[in-house]
């Protein structure tokens, strides 16, 4: 799991907080700046927070290490949450982060980002508004 926290608190996180089309994206219905706390959690949102959020809960971490290289493979979910609104607020993440995700050029000290895309996404309508998530397939290797 160390790749995976190394990729999330290193080179994910920081990447969406720093994006600018997801930045403008979380804080339309916020203001001019990321509300803090941030609206990017790891496991799961506290109650009450502002929407839009995202959320990254489900990952797996398989480890790839040989005699003389270490690594691992990462597939992570990004969830992105909206409230009431158009389902265009969910998709519009979801392309922002696909687009940020897709070959980032992101340094994470330790460690070599070999390969970095989005598999998949899909959005329904939870409820209340609308849910969408996005699988994206990571390899990082050690050095």
């Amino acid at each position: 799991m160390k790749e995976l926290d190394a990729f999330f608190q290193h080179g994910l996180r920081p990447g969406l907080e720093g994006d600018a089309p997801i930045t403008a994206l979380l804080t339309s219905q916020h203001g001019v700046t990321l509300p803090s706390p941030s609206p990017i959690w790891l496991d799961q949102a506290p109650p009450n927070s502002l929407y839009p959020l995202i959320t990254f809960n489900e990952a797996s971490d398989d480890s790839w290490d040989t005699s003389d290289t270490r690594g691992a493979e990462l597939l992570i979910d990004v969830h992105v949450w909206t409230d009431a609104g158009p389902r265009a607020n969910a998709t519009d993440l979801l392309k922002a982060i696909e687009t940020l995700c897709d070959d980032p050029a992101w340094t994470i000290t330790g460690y070599t980002l070999v390969y970095c895309r989005p598999l998949r996404a899909k959005c329904d309508a939870d409820g209340e508004g609308f849910h969408g998530v996005v699988t994206l397939r990571v390899i990082i290797g050690h050095g």
